[in-house]
């Protein structure tokens, strides 16, 4: 019975998808009202399935497997949340869109990859649930279609096809040193793959690597999100990038490699300062929350990092930043898109209220660490272990002290953003703060209720038994309020004297990609045997999706 749980929160975006395709065709609230049902009740399943659920479908040549362990569950139960908050948000928000159907079809065609892909039981249904979820999210991405747009999804999906190749060549590799898929066999590819093995692990890290866009592979971030629309946004930012963590959580999960371990805290590192840099030098609001969320993804990534190497039996406080970024990042993008509807141009913010900048104040209380709050919690645990690992060596000291200049430059940077807003709300307040239109109340309640969950999940008594710290002492609330007053007072003292650098050119696309293509077949000719009972599974599973991006690739007209 507890298979036809999964089974049945598989199907269910599927159902969605046949319902609202029609349904907004013909402008019909109750469709899209029904999708936002179906994504609460995925919440209930990925809530309350039993631990341990196990579905497998054989499909002849390879079984597809699905389980729901414990990270499963806590990633399956983020992302659904996030998912039905965006679909509440968008029946109010959808209706000044347009070309509604195919937003709303693509938007539960992503939600469906999204839940198989936190749902695979190995890497081979992984791999093909990940491209398909690229795939389908290419679609909002470009939906406003102007030139900007589509210049940028070709960029997203370029990247996202180099990344695809990178995991399926490791797939390729392990299967050919171990003989299988499966996620619990990685450790012997170190043990038994040789340089082979390391090949192996190195292109899986760049392919999630690229995914969750950390440094030196997030040029695709700041591109997608400004041209998509803010719910688009939403869910690339508070979901879809943290598919690419949940695969480097796997691998370090199955590995237990300390060298990846310490690449995973460089790389974190750097990109909390890059991110929190860009974001502060940045005047336009979604592509300062775009370089945000690459500093976030640093968070997350040290976070990781910091819990592996200190040898501890959780990972509580990666999973507490998960879900700290996630709602308020979400909670910002609709912010900011619900300022733009309601007021249409920057230029004239007559129609702007305090309701949506309260939003914007809370959630980047969140992210800034104030006591209280869900990140707050996430930022001691992770200061906790760095503090722990510093007795190692001078490395981890640094580390510490650049984890907490990073507080502040996110701090710095998420002010920014409310003054954005809040200067011009000064020079044209009205007397109404609340709208009259029930459309615009839905979106306002899904904001404060994204906020809301930030401040109760704080609250919990999380993790205390797992890290024997006092979470709420003096001196922690001094130093976290400390850090925030400082970067408020950074941008306040450096306003308007933070310029922007300049972009690194756009590549090209289609060279590019014939001579990734070809280095590809190559190494599979080279290095690789595969027995050719496996042929029909790699063609069907492996190759057919990269070669749908490389007809996409080829066929959109370059910008």
């Amino acid at each position: 019975m507890s298979s036809l749980s999964l089974l049945f929160i598989l199907v269910l975006p599927i159902i969605g998808t046949l319902v609202i395709w029609p349904a907004s065709k013909k402008n019909d609230k109750m469709g899209e009202i029904f999708v936002a049902l179906i994504c609460g009740i995925c919440v209930l399943f990925a809530a309350f399935t039993p631990a341990g659920d196990f579905l497998s479908i054989n499909t002849g040549f390879h079984s597809i497997r699905f389980t729901l362990g414990d990270i499963n569950r806590i990633f399956l139960l983020f992302s659904t949340s996030i998912w039905c908050l965006v679909a509440l948000f968008l029946t109010g928000y959808v209706h000044h869109m347009e070309n509604r159907a195919r937003f709303w079809g693509f938007f539960m065609l992503t939600l469906w990859s999204v839940i198989f892909v936190f749902l695979a039981g190995d890497l081979l249904t992984f791999y093909f649930f990940f491209e398909l979820m690229a795939l389908f999210s290419y679609f909002l991405i470009i939906h406003q279609e102007s030139t900007e747009a589509l210049s940028s999804g070709n960029l997203y999906i370029f990247t996202t096809f180099v990344g695809g190749l990178a995991v399926l060549g490791a797939i390729l590799i392990i299967y050919n040193n171990v003989g299988t898929f499966e996620f619990e066999k990685l450790n012997l590819v170190i043990e038994h793959g040789g340089l082979k093995g390391y090949l192996a692990l190195v292109l899986l890290f760049v392919g999630f690597g690229i995914k969750a866009g950390c440094l030196p592979f997030h040029f695709w971030l700041p591109r997608a999100h400004p041209v998509a629309p803010a719910p688009a946004s939403a869910l690339l930012s508070g979901v879809l990038v943290k598919s690419g963590v949940f695969g480097i959580l796997q691998i370090l999960r199955y590995t237990n490699s300390h060298y990846l371990g310490l690449v995973l805290i460089i790389l974190g590192i750097l990109s909390t300062l890059y991110g929190g840099f860009m974001a502060l030098c940045d005047n336009y609001p979604k592509r300062l929350l775009a370089y945000g969320t690459i500093s976030q993804i640093g968070y997350i990534f040290v976070s990781i990092s910091a819990t592996i190497l200190a040898g501890a039996h959780s990972l509580v406080a990666p999973y507490l930043h998960i879900y700290a970024h996630g709602l308020s990042k979400t909670a910002l993008f609709l912010a900011v898109g619900y300022i733009y509807l309601k007021t249409y141009e920057m230029k004239q913010l007559k129609n702007l209220t305090l309701v949506p900048l309260a939003a914007i104040a809370l959630a980047g209380l969140n992210l800034a660490g104030f006591p209280g709050f869900i990140g707050y919690t996430a930022k001691i645990l992770t200061k906790d272990l760095l503090l722990c690992l510093s007795t190692q060596g001078m490395f981890f000291h640094w580390v510490e002290v650049i984890f907490r200049l990073s507080g502040i430059l996110t701090a710095a940077y998420l002010t920014k953003i409310f003054f954005c807003f809040y200067e011009s709300y000064l020079k044209h307040r009205v007397k109404n703060p609340l709208s009259n239109q029930k459309e615009f109340n839905i979106m306002i309640f899904v904001l404060f209720l994204l906020v809301f969950m930030t401040i109760i999940l704080g609250f919990l008594p999380i993790a205390a038994s797992d890290v024997e710290i006092n979470l709420y002492s003096p001196a922690k609330i001094i130093a976290s309020i400390f850090d925030i007053i400082t970067g408020i007072i950074v941008y306040l003292k450096f306003k308007g004297h933070i310029k922007r650098p300049v972009l690194i050119p756009q590549p090209s696309y289609r060279n590019t990609v014939f001579k990734l293509t070809g280095y590809f077949g190559n190494l599979v000719q080279r290095y690789i045997h595969l027995p050719i009972s496996i042929d029909l599974s790699i063609a069907l599973f492996g190759i057919s999706i990269p070669l749908l991006y490389l007809l996409l690739i080829l066929y959109l007209k370059p910008y």
